[in-house]
């Protein structure tokens, strides 16, 4: 299966699940090991044993792959918005990710074969008005899959770092517009807007197809 070309200066919204919809998280530190992944696993030098980097204190790297914009992590399944800072590099970056983190797994639980359901799957966003869908629908994941209301230990999104200090994303300013204080308010309603209008023209498509096949009976 040929490698995934991804573009230095481009937008991609990237999103993978536990094989089967498994949880991909058992405990609380595997969710850290996650987050611990997508920080030390972005880097353009080679990446050596997690574990020992830690054990040494060591900083971490320089030159990051990618840029990250957003993420989304729920216990089966995550999403991640990324900025591609060279030609392919959130195809290594997500090479090392899965690999890295399907070895401590698989390690751990004394368990073999894949833990995500095959390859990522990879969006390019080509435009600004997608870029602010996409980084809504991934800041508000939690909302969207509605776990607020059965809250996991094991749900985190990027929202957080948006409005406070950020500490593993990047965000794009023009996403915030002036005040990025305002960005939690305006993007849930840019959210809901656009939940609303694909609804609407899905109850439009399905009154098509219902008028078609009364007029082809």
């Amino acid at each position: 299966m040929g490698k995934r070309k991804n573009y230095k200066g481009s937008f991609y919204h990237i999103y993978n699940r536990g094989v089967d919809k498994r949880a991909i998280f058992k405990d609380s530190h595997d969710f850290k090991r996650f987050f611990l992944s997508l920080r030390e696993f972005n880097s353009t030098e080679t990446i050596g044993s997690i574990y020992e980097r830690q054990a040494l204190k060591q900083k971490k790297y320089s030159d990051p792959l990618v840029d990250m914009v957003a993420y989304a992590v729920l216990p089966n399944h995550f999403h991640l918005l990324l900025y591609a800072r060279d030609d392919n590099a959130i195809s290594l970056f997500m090479q090392r990710l899965a690999t890295g983190y399907t070895k401590y797994f698989n390690n751990k639980y004394k368990r073999t074969g894949a833990l995500f359901q095959g390859r990522y799957k990879i969006k390019h966003i080509d435009n600004d008005s997608y870029l602010y869908q996409v980084a809504d629908f991934i800041n508000h994941n939690d909302k969207v899959h509605q776990f607020g209301s059965r809250t996991s230990k094991y749900v985190k999104t990027s929202l957080s770092e948006y409005v406070n200090k950020a500490e593993l994303v990047k965000p794009c300013p023009h996403l915030f517009g002036v005040v990025p204080d305002d960005y939690k308010t305006t993007s849930l309603e840019r959210l809901s807007r656009t939940i609303e209008e694909r609804e609407r023209k899905k109850s439009v498509g399905r009154a098509y197809e219902g008028v078609a096949s009364y007029l082809h009976e």
